[in-house]
């Protein structure tokens, strides 16, 4: 089976999912106290928890939202995970206290991603905290920090069946805006999401993982739900005996492991060779220049000699493609019904 895209290529990822399919799980709930909830609900709702109106598994304490509950500690040893939000008396009894400096925030290094630049649209002050380090009663792992005065942002602990987790911001009104990954800091304390897939497609570009071990991958890759991989075809579109033989072991590896593997075009962009061999067949811009869209670079296929040729050289390679062979015809529809 094809499957055409539209730019769906990411540079700076190697799989992309493309559908999930949720299987039913326990429910599990988020409260958050006061008037205004912020980003809370967009973040927590994202992985399939649900809007509590008294109490939640998660419960959410923003900045200058009250609280009447007293046995946080207990609650936290029996399960609950307590998000507090800037600071705080609660905060403070956790071990995330205020210090008298504060900072300009806008700059922001997350350590699960430390090469990720990530900046806030508007700078926002906040205070610099002390955040309890390992061996006090409440050793905590900071997350995310201010990127060069390394002040802590997010951070967080286990305690019993429960953790905490601390921002020194809001997330902002998308969820989003901050701290990107909050859902995967909750994660690392514990939190199971409610919904788990066993069917999802992903999308791989072989040109990022070109030389590792694919037998270590594919058990990986199904054993995070992935069922079905569509594989970046215009790396394959020509016989090439290296690539044939990348390509013929990523099939195996992943049939063995119960994973389906289709071949993704990006019609009218074939293969870079192609590009190369037919500087007579490239479709033109406004401009009248190559047309080289980014990585895409576009052939005119309503034309019968290129249309004709990219066909021919992509049945030498069909064989290596036997769960997508018999739908190579599907192709020919790039031709418009008018086409003589």
């Amino acid at each position: 089976m094809y499957a055409s895209g539209f730019g769906m290529r990411s540079h700076g990822s190697r799989l992309v999912f493309l559908l999930v399919w949720p299987c039913a799980a326990a429910t599990l709930t988020f409260h958050v106290a006061g008037d205004d909830p912020g980003g809370w609900p967009a973040i927590l709702s994202s992985i399939g928890l649900q809007n509590a109106t008294v109490k939640g598994d998660i419960e959410v304490i923003p900045a200058g939202a009250g609280s009447a509950e007293t046995a946080w500690t207990q609650r936290v040893e029996h399960g609950t995970i307590l998000i507090l939000e800037g600071a705080s008396p609660l905060a403070a009894s956790f071990g995330f206290r205020a210090t008298t400096q504060h900072i300009s925030v806008q700059s922001v290094e997350d350590l699960r991603a430390p090469q990720l630049r990530i900046i806030w649209e508007k700078p926002v002050e906040v205070p610099v905290f002390e955040v309890s380090v390992v061996g006090s009663p409440n050793a905590a792992r900071i997350f995310t920090r201010e990127r060069h005065e390394k002040a802590p942002l997010v951070a967080g602990f286990r305690r019993g069946s429960g953790a905490v987790l601390w921002v020194a911001a809001p997330p902002g009104p998308h969820g989003y805006d901050h701290f990107p990954y909050l859902p995967q800091a909750l994660a690392d304390l514990g939190l199971t999401a409610p919904f788990r897939s066993a069917r999802l497609w992903a999308f791989f570009d072989s040109s990022y993982r070109a030389r590792v071990d694919l037998d270590y991958f594919a058990p990986r890759w199904r054993q995070a739900g992935i069922a079905a991989l569509h594989v970046a075809a215009w790396h394959y579109w020509e016989p090439d005996p290296q690539a044939d033989e990348y390509l013929r072991r990523l099939i195996d590896a992943c049939h063995r492991n119960a994973i389906q593997v289709y071949a993704w075009v990006e019609l009218p962009h074939v293969s870079e060779r192609f590009w190369e061999q037919h500087p007579e067949w490239r479709e033109k811009t406004a401009l009248l220049q190559d047309a080289q869209l980014d990585w895409r670079k576009l052939m005119n296929l309503t034309n019968r000699a290129a249309s004709a040729d990219s066909l021919t050289v992509s049945t030498g390679t069909a064989s290596i493609w036997p769960s997508c062979t018999s739908n190579r015809s599907k192709v020919t529809t790039i031709l418009p019904a008018s086409h003589p």
